[in-house]
């Protein structure tokens, strides 16, 4: 009945308008004009409503977005609201595939999880590329000599790569995080254990790469790397690698950070399934000199002098070891009694925490940035994880941290980790000291850093100067090959392990090629290699151990 009447009124809703017209053309020619305009109206109604909506709604379109990709919010999809919706805008209308990134980069500890199906292992390719030099095995790692625990393996597998920050979706969805994680296991295994399997195959891994680095803020990392180890299991068995992960950090707005205990539980509980497992290795309270307290006298520069003649001004000095700077304080020790609380229930073997030197990673130039949530703030994460590491030591019922790890403070262009690494020992307690990022996240390169990197200007000219000293004699750059050298050397030399991110098979293989030429073939004693070394440096001059301001969230 609905649908005959409906039909009905479309025939006929202008038969009285049509008649009207028709009156007054034949009997009123005069009163055409003001009838014709009468009869319109409800056309003009109709218009006005449409034209009107369409209006308001480009209105709203041409409004500045609430949360906006800029060069100090390098991730602004953390911080959408669960009612907002999303757009992505270019302004310089070339919207390239390269700038497009996934909105799950960063979930939520209640948000669905994305999932990334991967084909029967019978269906991935094993070709030459997946073989390893076999002569080129990574086996030396570093601990101390009273360890309970397994040593720490030299190179470790930095997976932030399994990520939109250094890659696209169709990279992390498909097979080559797989397969650079099996060419990482395969031929070499913890303690050179041999593996015999059902069917009478005899392994060792790969390359002695055994230890893996990710963490939630590294969007789907956990996911995907999880995955490729599952797929891999009746190869390599959970106790033939470790796992690294962090707890705390989600976005880069202050509520993203979750030091809460219950929040620091669910956050490894979420690994835990991600990465299907039932034990962690080592978890680390994710960039804690975001939320512990300032204590500096400058944001920026050389920060050495902590050590000595500015101690107290970093509070660093005698008498300063348990002493409470602030609120963010307390909230790193009570996600550190968590973290020991899980430690005791088996679920975690080793705490610590980490400090990173910039905001982090966003992968992709050309994007103009800006954020409400940032502002430059500070540029002392290593002063600042002492402190944090000696505050724990001293604070009852805490023990001293397992491990403490540091980002672009062994490279290159800034060499203070090894000056502080005695110190995190001596002072702190600590076990294990950690470096990552080598490449300074991509500044050590011959091509132009990504627009979101954090340091000076200054500095991006000297290392483009670096970048004509280190040119090899075929003319082409050797810059980022001689600071993975250098990094490799200096860790060796005090012992300390490098995490450094590996996103392809390429990046396997050419990682391994290098450790050995510094391990096994003495590469640090080579003459002419110091002299190239020796160049880059000098030619940094006054900004070498300089140490750039860094983006933090102002609310």
């Amino acid at each position: 009945m609905v649908g005959s009447a409906a039909r009905k009124f479309m025939r006929n809703w202008y038969a009285v308008e049509v008649q009207l017209f028709s009156y007054f053309l034949i009997s009123e020619p005069q009163n055409l004009l003001t009838s014709t305009l009468l009869q319109a109206i409800p056309l003009y109604a109709v218009i006005g409503i449409t034209v009107g909506g369409a209006g308001w709604y480009l209105a709203r379109l041409a409004q500045g977005p609430s949360v906006v990709w800029t060069k100090s919010n390098p991730t602004p999809w953390n911080s959408v609201k669960p009612d907002e919706n999303i757009k992505m805008m270019d302004p310089s209308g070339k919207f390239a595939k390269r700038f497009v990134i996934s909105v799950y980069m960063v979930e939520r500890l209640d948000a669905p999880q994305p999932t990334f199906p991967l084909p029967p292992l019978a269906d991935v390719p094993d070709e030459d590329v997946d073989k390893a030099d076999d002569a080129k095995r990574v086996t030396t790692s570093f601990g101390p000599a009273d360890a309970t625990l397994p040593n720490i393996p030299a190179v470790v597998f930095g997976a932030a790569s399994f990520s939109a920050f250094y890659n696209d979706d169709d990279h992390i969805r498909g097979i080559t995080p797989l397969r650079t994680t099996r060419l990482a296991l395969r031929y070499v295994c913890v303690s050179h254990l041999v593996i015999r399997r059902s069917d009478g195959m005899v392994y060792e891994h790969r390359y002695d790469i055994r230890a893996f680095d990710t963490a939630p803020f590294y969007g789907p990392s956990e996911i995907v790397l999880g995955n490729a180890l599952k797929a891999l299991k009746n190869e390599f068995p959970r106790s033939s690698y470790q796992l690294f992960t962090k707890c705390g950090r989600f976005g880069d707005t202050r509520d993203t950070f979750d030091y809460t205990p219950r929040g620091v539980r669910a956050s490894v509980e979420r690994s835990l399934a991600r990465l299907h497992t039932t034990y962690l290795d080592t978890v680390y309270l994710h960039d804690v000199e975001f939320i512990a307290a300032p204590k500096a006298p400058r944001t920026s520069g050389d920060h050495r002098t902590a050590l000595g003649v500015e101690a107290d001004a970093y509070g660093l000095g005698e008498g300063c070891e348990a002493v409470v700077c602030g609120a963010g304080d307390r909230e790193v020790l009570e996600a550190i009694g968590e973290l020991r609380r899980l430690q005791d229930e088996g679920v975690v073997r080793r705490v610590g925490i980490s400090g990173a030197c910039a905001l982090f990673l966003g992968s992709r130039s050309g994007s103009v940035l800006t954020s409400s949530h940032c502002t430059i703030d500070t540029g002392y994460p290593l002063p600042t994880l002492l402190r944090l590491a000696i505050l724990v030591k001293h604070t009852a019922p805490y023990t001293p941290l397992d491990v403490v790890m540091s980002y672009c403070h062994l490279n290159l262009q800034n060499r203070t980790l090894l000056d502080f690494k005695t110190a995190f020992e001596r002072r702190a307690g600590v076990k294990h000291v950690l470096t990552a990022s080598p490449l300074s996240m991509r500044l050590l390169m011959p091509s132009n850093p990504p627009t979101w990197h954090p340091a000076s200007e200054a500095i991006k000219d000297a290392i483009k100067r670096v970048v004509q000293v280190s040119k090899r004699p075929d003319g082409e750059s050797g810059l980022p090959e001689l600071a993975l050298e250098y990094a490799f050397q200096k860790a060796k030399e005090v012992g300390i392990p490098t995490v450094v991110g590996l996103g392809s098979l390429k990046d396997v293989h050419e990682n391994a090629r290098i450790w050995y030429a510094v391990d096994k073939r003495g590469l640090g004693e080579n003459e002419e290699w110091k002299q190239r070394v020796q160049g880059v440096l000098d030619e940094e001059g006054g900004l070498l151990d300089h140490s750039w301001e860094n983006p933090r969230f102002s609310k």
